[in-house]
């Protein structure tokens, strides 16, 4: 039924915002099981982890650039939003591979998830979050000014 009613939402849009509304929830709660399910898992960080040194390996080689990792907390619920020890793990393990990050989590955490995602059916960050998000790299780019700085090899 879940194929069938997406394959007809394609096609149209009042289906799709009837079937998005009706679903969202259970969708997402999927969704979001798989992800905790793959941070917990270590064979998947250890390819995200390298995916991410490639991707800086890159950044350095072509652009001569820094990567930062922004680490943007999951704004769907509040207990997602205020589980320290979730995001703790992943940026102990940038941290670990010596990646320049920023944690949000502590940040957004003071405030309640419904004031900073677009709405309860779209957990994107919203004009407020990004200011926050705007200003939390900013702060730690003034702090870290080697972050800006050209890379050496492979870094």
């Amino acid at each position: 039924v879940d194929r069938l009613c997406q394959r007809i939402a394609k096609q149209s849009r009042f289906v799709e915002f009837l079937y998005y509304r009706a679903r969202y929830p259970h969708l997402v709660r999927d969704l979001l099981g798989q992800m905790q399910m793959f941070y917990g898992d270590p064979a998947i960080m250890a390819r995200h982890l390298g995916t991410l040194e490639e991707f800086r390996s890159v950044v350095a080689q072509r652009y001569h650039a820094n990567l930062l990792v922004v680490v943007l907390p999951f704004l769907h619920s509040d207990s997602l939003l205020q589980n320290k020890d979730f995001y703790a793990a992943f940026l102990q393990k940038l941290e670990e591979r010596g990646f320049n990050s920023v944690d949000l989590q502590p940040i957004m955490a003071q405030r309640k998830a419904a004031e900073l995602r677009v709405n309860k059916f779209d957990p994107h960050p919203n004009a407020l979050a990004n200011g926050l998000i705007a200003e939390a790299i900013v702060r730690y780019l003034d702090q870290h000014p080697e972050a800006i700085g050209n890379p050496g090899p492979g870094q």
